[in-house]
């Protein structure tokens, strides 16, 4: 007898059947993952995404000021507690919200204003990374502060984002025309200048509609400096534009967690890096204890910055970069991960940096092999990684410096190199 070729949807029905059967919770779930979706040729995504609110920010940097004292009400109040934070900003008041202001967000989005406008596959680039979360709810400050108008990139990016829910402000009676907000339809809210006495009461209103409840009025504007100047500061700088350069996530991890460990209540943690090494410095803070003494500065500091927070760090540890080269220019001590390539070119230094190397490689060093020295110049013969350097090797040296700084009583010395 043939046996009749079963058609798909007998198939799912009986991949079904045979998962309802099954009365342990957990392997249920298993077998939904590993039949059905295997059958449909579905990608299962692990991990679960969140619902997300996602907030366009209010315009200039006045507007933010007067608006930032309410951001603290998405993590706290009822509505979006459980929500992830989205919040969506113009390059310039960018780096205000990422850094000093990022507890009250879980991601913020950068847009540059120009470029958003006048290009369309940058746009569509930016819609595309707000559009990667689960947007529940969108809600467009833009409107809450400008009478009447509304800049050119905001109609598309109000579009283009993706939401259940869209929540968008008019103030005074709107002249605005309905093909530029349409994307608000869904949540209008129109009030006139009757409605207010002063941008505060404005504000308070604003929020008051979002939250859908009473609050008190926010006229506290501080923005806290983006560090203390009283306080003492480590700087760390974990990236390098050469891949074989940088030092395994893994192993920072160690490192900096027996740094935090170690240090008192009044030192902080700079992390240093271009604005493209931003988040993976974050993912790698958020592998630490300790996380309110560390502070992300990558992309923050210019150029002629650099050497003048260098100067006022009690010391560096940094992979083997030109940030090592302005603290050497500066008489700061540091310490440097460094593979050994191009050794005796750029480095090391006499004073001030702790070379921390390969072990291998100094036993090599140590031979006076001239085909060896030969072959450090050559970044593809040379065999030594940054990988091989042992974690234990770096925390003698921060120990050591620890001690020079009075953070610690009594210093485990050593190092690598």
């Amino acid at each position: 007898m043939i046996k009749q070729k079963m058609t798909k949807q007998e198939i799912i029905k009986q991949i079904l059947q045979g998962i309802f059967s099954v009365k342990n919770e957990y392997n249920k779930k298993r077998m939904f993952k590993h039949k059905v979706v295997t059958f449909l040729g579905l990608k299962l995504k692990i991990g679960y995404k969140p619902k997300s609110v996602v907030i366009v920010g209010p315009g200039g940097i006045g507007d933010y000021i007067h608006s930032r004292p309410y951001y603290k009400y998405f993590k706290t109040l009822p509505k979006y507690k459980d929500y992830k934070i989205v919040y969506v900003e113009r390059t310039g008041i960018y780096s205000l919200a990422d850094s000093i202001d990022k507890k009250y967000f879980d991601e913020v989005i950068e847009f540059t204003y120009g470029r958003f406008v006048k290009e369309r596959k940058y746009r569509n680039a930016v819609l595309k990374k707000i559009n990667s979360n689960r947007i529940k709810t969108f809600i467009n400050l833009q409107m809450s502060t400008l009478w009447n108008k509304q800049s050119p990139a905001y109609p598309p990016l109000v579009k283009g984002i993706k939401a259940k829910e869209k929540i968008g402000f008019f103030i005074g009676e709107s002249k605005i025309r309905k093909r530029k907000n349409e994307a608000l339809k869904t949540h209008n809210i129109k009030y006139t200048n009757e409605d207010y006495l002063f941008i505060d009461e404005q504000r308070r209103w604003v929020f008051e509609k979002i939250f859908e409840q009473k609050l008190p009025l926010e006229t506290d504007l501080r923005i806290p400096a983006l560090y203390d100047i009283n306080k003492k500061h480590i700087a760390v700088s974990i990236m390098a534009s050469s891949l074989d350069r940088r030092y395994p996530e893994e192993k920072w991890s160690r490192v900096l967690n027996h740094l935090l460990d170690n240090i008192d209540d009044d030192t902080e943690i700079f992390f240093l890096g271009k604005p493209n090494e931003r988040g993976k410095t974050d993912d790698l803070i958020r592998t630490l204890k300790n996380k309110e003494k560390c502070i992300n500065m990558a992309g923050l500091i210019s150029t002629p910055m650099l050497p003048m927070i260098l100067k006022n760090c009690e010391f560096l540890i940094s992979v083997e970069t030109g940030t090592v080269h302005f603290a050497h220019s500066m008489g700061v001590k540091s310490i440097c991960v460094c593979n050994g390539q191009v050794y005796g070119w750029f480095q090391p230094y006499k004073e001030y940096v702790d070379y921390i190397y390969p072990r291998e490689f100094i036993e090599k060093l140590k031979t006076g092999d001239e085909q060896f020295k030969k072959d450090i110049y050559e970044a593809y013969k040379h065999k030594f990684s940054t990988e091989d350097i042992r974690e234990d090797d770096i925390i003698k040296a921060i120990d050591k410096l620890l001690y020079e700084t009075k953070q610690i009583p009594c210093p485990n010395v050593g190092g690598g190199g």
